[in-house]
């Protein structure tokens, strides 16, 4: 069996399990609602998984739908993500710097 080269033998020079989670994470949008009735949900998520597929947590919605367009986020758990390596992606830092 092959080594993935992620820190499984002790005399690997590569990262660690724990750093290459931490820098897979982002904080983007997965779309929600019915055909050509979109709303999203902000999460953190693997960037390995699909779009609409497994997150770690629900940050917060958008409605580009509504007039005003409805946008409403947990910005101290997107700080704690952001802290602990998680990036945004262009789309949710362009809705985040609206909030902050």
């Amino acid at each position: 069996m092959k080594s993935s080269g992620i820190g499984n033998s002790p005399n690997s020079e590569f990262l660690d399990v724990k750093e290459v989670k931490r820098l897979l994470v982002k904080i983007r949008l997965t779309r929600k609602g019915s055909n050509k009735q979109p709303f999203y949900r902000i999460v953190a998520a693997d960037s390995r998984s699909p779009r609409d597929g497994k997150f770690l947590e629900i940050l917060g919605y958008f409605d580009p739908r509504k007039s005003p367009q409805t946008l409403q986020v947990n910005i101290e758990r997107v700080k704690s993500w952001i802290e602990r390596g998680a990036k945004p992606t262009e789309r949710v830092e362009k809705l985040l710097s609206k909030l902050m």
